[in-house]
């Protein structure tokens, strides 16, 4: 060790795997009973060779440790997990190694294993001081358990707590703070505080003095001594006759960092604004306020003195409120980024003058077509409310509380605060994104954290890949009945700066870090066309090719071509349908992106490979991930010279090899890299630190500097939420130009917008049953951000799957609307045919997937034209039943196709949520479940086995099973009718050739059919009414059965009734019927 220290002059010596680990397991030897630990010599050893290396008090931290071991060694717990429990479980454990003798124990701060979502830190304090730390995600208050006496709060010393006799005391805990308390000190201290004294070596004579108050009745205020200074090295006594005050001051007693003495109010982030002038447009479609500040504020910046408010009806349905400085420029996303639809409706009233005068003076804003109402409030603090004229419920109401500053507009260079009040007891929320969460409808204690980052989906409840300022709020009916249950509305803050918003079932707070305040109001009334007219502004979803709705499989750690074909080959001798193959960047030469690995993937052996799957009809698809191989450039996407760069690769890269799709991962941007801040940026290092990674870590962690210019001197500060939205339209726009056809991008990183152009993956979950569950909120959520085509990686990405689990997420993953098996490199392999009862589950799910392919697709296009999701939450279509707002387990694919899955380990039945009505299974059509009104129903779900229901009412075009989707829409159709017991029965099935850019739209390369059916008498009928039928006929599809479900026979019991043996073409108007 001497020898070892000279050259590096080390300061301690951390001795690991000392159990001793091998990682060969050795045989023992015969008849050898020794088995005292070598490693006690090692502690040892290593003290004294550090003492004599040194000559100084030696630092020796040992993972292995015995009897008598803190002689020689502090200690830590070893490779814990970044979770919740772990964080728990270190206080025990801590707490033991001060029973062995070994007081200098901790653990690995934010876990070792896995990406961290962590957000405290906690440390070891002496005996008089107590830790009461959060250890539950979510959480803002802790029960502390208080011995008898008066304790007294470390981070604000005015602040105590006193008991009389030990017991629990709820403690608040915001996000940034842990609780440490100080117990009293001599008996007759009442309080103190310390100060920060000089390090001069005499007391100062001259103006010094103390000022102190005490209360007998147990409330504490503070001990003052002033205009003095001390040496903190020697002992030193202060006196004070009226409380006899005696405090014995020496370092080893309380090491407390000492604060300033000079006592500061904590000043409030900011005062409001109050009303000026008010203006309407000559249209009466606009309000104009001038907003002047009431007081400033320094806390985060400077205040921005005037501000302009300008609310808006740009459709009847849509209320635009902006507000943003006066005099100044700011940043706002521009308009060929992210391009809005902003007309009016054509045949726009307008009201008398007199009216429009009413409304002026009353400082409202109303369009005679919408049931929006803006009401600006004059009060001060000024604030504003949008509110339904046809029931007055109010939606949207940031009128101030006077007596809580939080609730003020705040308005600031790089801090913006909005709140606005809601009613907890009959508002649900649901979207704002990215963010892994365990339900879908958002909880009072949630917050969350928009500023893409490069962190794992498995950590819930932090920033993830995208950006999604939106949400609808889903209303329960009012007292008085004027307003229903379900009636829903939307909240888009377009802003893509940085920024915490804070949900607390009464309110909700923006805190953002740039830009403007820029709201949209969308009316609804019902969850569906609230979708509709959010994706009316922001883009339709893009069209997806039919062969994306196939099962894709894929693998980070694939070792050559050679194991990719035998991967194809695999799929195909178990006859599991396998649509799209796709490749990690184990393709790539060194990582770099649009290359080949000369030996692993040679590009000869590539093409060989890829028109093979051509042949056989499936799809390969690749990664462009462009952070791996050491120093890069990232393209600048707002850059048009970066477009074309990037089109012109994608077009040299497919003349080399056709794929069929591209994935673009890592774009948030990641970084390996943490960059170094600019010296006194506030771009780098803003005043306010939003809560990034759960731990408010800086912005500029594993991305690129804030600072960065984009093109026209855009800075990285305002556009990084941007850059996978960017970066997708590039792509799109490239595979267009390369293909002719509909492209598929499939992107990690999203902002507002992103739908038009990208699919997108929940990103890199575990393989655990909780991951298994929180798949279904996420994607639920990206329906609601306009981007339908959405999926996890099934069988999860990191973490070694299992068979069960494997088995149980191939049932549900059947049903997302994208379907992909996906793991890690450092993980066993997770194919679906490696695993006997895996592979005969996925034939089964797979199997009646295909099924439906006619039905997602069909739904993809009412996605692209209407915006509606294609899995959507029961409540979608069930929005008088509030208790589907709760349903977090189950989702529906389309209007009432509901999937009920198991997510538990070793369960063998489920319980499984059922809106009014009949619902009949889809693996056998002979079981049935009907409810009068929503209930829970034990469902029986054996290993092999998901429950998928459709819903009375619906009809649905089937498809035969098939390997791949090509061969699959060969087969003759199938309908099922599925009678309604109170009306007609609806469906309708799109139709073209699946690869085309468009999808509808102008010419007759498409077919639309429209199913209605229902009893009429003593028959069963369906018939069709058929939109550009020439093309259905021209690919001669035909109807080759019809099946009746739902005809009830007794009570809870239904007779199935057939039309088989037909040949009715498809593109062809017809009506069917049968006797019963």
């Amino acid at each position: 060790m001497k020898i070892f220290q000279d050259p590096l002059p080390f300061d301690g010596v951390w001795i690991d795997m000392n159990e001793i680990s091998n990682f060969i397991t050795s045989p023992p030897t015969p008849l050898s009973n020794l088995d005292d630990p070598p490693c006690r010599i090692n502690n040892a050893s290593t003290n004294a060779g550090l003492k004599n290396a040194t000559d100084r008090r030696p630092f020796v931290l040992s993972r292995s440790t015995f009897v008598g071991f803190g002689k020689y060694t502090a200690h830590w717990t070893g490779d814990n997990t970044a979770t919740w429990d772990d964080l728990a479980f270190s206080i025990p454990t801590i707490l033991n190694f001060g029973l062995f003798g070994i007081p200098m124990a901790g653990v690995d701060i934010y876990g070792f294993a896995r990406d961290t979502n962590e957000e405290l830190n906690l440390s070891s304090l002496d005996p008089g001081v107590m830790v009461s730390p959060v250890l539950k995600s979510g959480a803002t208050p802790v029960n502390a358990y208080f011995p008898v006496g008066n304790w007294f709060d470390l981070f604000n010393y005015s602040s105590s707590v006193g008991v009389d006799s030990g017991k629990y005391i709820e403690l608040g805990s915001p996000a940034d703070h842990i609780n440490i308390h100080d117990s009293e000190g001599l008996e007759k201290t009442k309080g103190f505080k310390w100060y920060e004294l000089p390090t001069c070596k005499e007391t100062k004579s001259g103006n010094s003095g103390i000022r102190a108050s005490f209360n007998c009745n147990g409330l504490f205020d503070k001990l003052e001594k002033s205009g003095f200074c001390l040496s903190l090295g020697e002992e030193f006594k202060l006196e004070q006759s009226s409380t006899y005050l005696l405090l014995i001051f020496f370092l080893l007693v309380h090491w407390v960092p000492l604060i300033s003495g000079k006592e500061e109010k904590e000043e409030v982030v900011g005062y409001g604004y109050k009303v000026g002038s008010v203006n309407s447009g000559f249209s009466g479609k606009s309000l104009t306020a001038d907003l002047s500040l009431i007081k400033e504020s320094s806390v985060y910046g400077d205040d921005i003195q005037h501000l302009s408010l300008v609310a808006s009806f740009e459709t009847k349905n849509r209320l635009r409120v902006r507000i943003t400085d006066s005099k100044n420029q700011r940043w706002e996303i521009p308009e060929d980024i992210v391009p809005r639809e902003g007309h009016s409706p054509e045949n726009y009233l307008h009201y008398s003058p007199l009216k429009h005068r009413v409304l002026l003076e009353n400082n409202l804003l109303s369009d005679p077509n919408s049931d929006l109402l803006f009401t600006l409030h004059n009060t001060t603090p000024f604030g504003f409310t949008i509110t339904r004229k046809s029931s007055g419920d109010v939606l949207f109401d940031t009128s101030p509380d006077t007596s809580n500053p939080d609730t003020f507009l705040v308005f600031k260079d790089q801090y913006i605060q909005l709140s606005s009040r809601l009613p907890i007891k009959r508002s649900s929320l649901y979207g704002l994104g990215e963010h892994t969460k365990s339900t879908f409808k958002l909880k009072p204690t949630d917050a969350f954290t928009l500023w893409n980052a490069d962190l794992g989906s498995a950590n819930i409840d932090v920033n993830l890949y995208g950006s999604h300022p939106f949400y609808i709020d889903v209303r329960s009916a009012s007292a008085d009945d004027k307003v229903k249950a379900g009636t829903t509305h939307g909240v888009l803050l377009f802003n893509s700066n940085g920024m915490d918003i804070i949900y607390e079932g009464d309110r909700i707070t923006y805190k953002v870090i740039g830009g403007i305040i820029d709201l949209y109001f969308f009316a609804g009334p019902l969850p569906d066309m609230v979708i509709e007219q959010y994706t009316e502004l922001i883009g339709r979803p893009a069209p997806m090719p039919y062969w994306s709705f196939g099962f894709h499989q894929c693998r980070y750690g694939y070792k050559n071509i050679s194991d990719v074909e035998g991967v194809v080959a695999g799929y195909a001798k178990a006859g599991i349908p396998l649509e799209v193959m796709w490749t990690d960047i184990d393709y790539m030469d060194a990582f770099k992106d649009f290359t080949f690995h000369p030996t692993n993937f040679p590009l000869e052996k590539m093409k060989k490979f890829v028109n093979t799957l051509h042949q056989n009809g499936q799809k390969y698809v690749l990664i462009l991930d462009p952070v791996w191989p050491g120093k890069v450039y990232f393209p600048d996407f707002v850059n048009p010279a970066g477009l074309e760069f990037w089109g012109n690769e994608i077009k040299m890269f497919r003349e080399l090899l056709p794929v069929d799709g591209l994935w673009i991962d890592m774009n948030e941007i990641s970084n390996f890299i943490d960059p170094t801040p600019t010296p006194s940026s506030t771009l780098d290092n803003p005043p306010y630190m939003i809560n990034n990674a759960g731990v408010r870590r800086p912005i500029n962690n594993k991305t690129i500097p804030a600072t960065s210019l984009h093109f026209d001197i855009m800075t990285e500060y305002n556009v990084h939420n941007l850059y996978g939205l960017l970066e997708s339209k590039a792509t799109n726009a490239g595979l267009i130009n390369s293909t002719g056809k509909r492209p598929f991008v499939l992107s990690r990183s999203t902002f507002v917008g992103s739908g038009r152009y990208t699919a997108h993956w929940t990103g890199d979950n575990a393989a655990t049953w909780d991951d298994l569950a929180y798949t279904i909120p996420s994607i639920l959520n990206f329906g609601l951000f306009g981007i339908p085509m959405v999926g996890a990686d099934i069988c999860g990405f990191s973490g070694n799957t299992t068979e069960e689990l494997c088995r149980r997420w191939i049932q549900l993953g059947a049903f997302y609307p994208f379907a992909r098996d996906h793991s890690s490199i450092d993980t066993t392999r997770q194919e679906l045919y490696l695993w006997d009862s895996v592979a005969a589950t996925a034939r089964k799910v797979l199997g009646l997937r295909y099924q439906l392919l006619p039905y997602f697709y069909t739904l993809m296009y009412e996605a692209h034209t209407k915006g509606t999701p294609i899995a959507r939450p029961l409540f979608f279509s069930f929005p008088r039943d509030i208790k589907t707002y709760e349903v977090n387990s189950q989702f529906l694919i389309g209007k009432g196709v509901m999937v009920s899955p198991v997510l538990k380990s070793g369960a063998t039945s489920v319980d499984a949520y059922f809106p009014a009505g009949n619902w009949f299974d889809l693996f056998n059509y002979s079981n049935s479940v009907s409810v009068s009104s929503g209930k829970y129903i034990n469902l029986a779900a054996p290993a092999d086995h998901i429950n998928v229901h459709v819903h009375e009412g619906n009809i649905l075009a089937l498809q035969q099973e098939a390997m791949t989707t090509k061969e699959a829409r060969k087969t003759a159709f199938h309908l099922l009718v599925v009678l309604s017991s109170t009306g007609n029965s609806t469906g309708e099935s799109f139709l073209d050739d699946g690869e085309s850019v468009d999808m509808g739209g102008v010419g007759k390369n498409w077919s639309l059919v429209k199913f209605s059916g229902g009893i009429v008498g003593n028959r069963v009928v369906v018939g069709s009414n058929v939109i550009n039928g020439e093309f259905a006929v021209s690919q001669k599809w035909i109807i080759e059965k019809v099946t009746f479900l739902g005809l009830e026979k007794t009570k809870g019991q239904f007779d199935l009734l057939e039309i088989s043996g037909l040949s009715q073409p498809l593109g062809q108007e017809f009506n069917l019927e049968k006797t019963f």
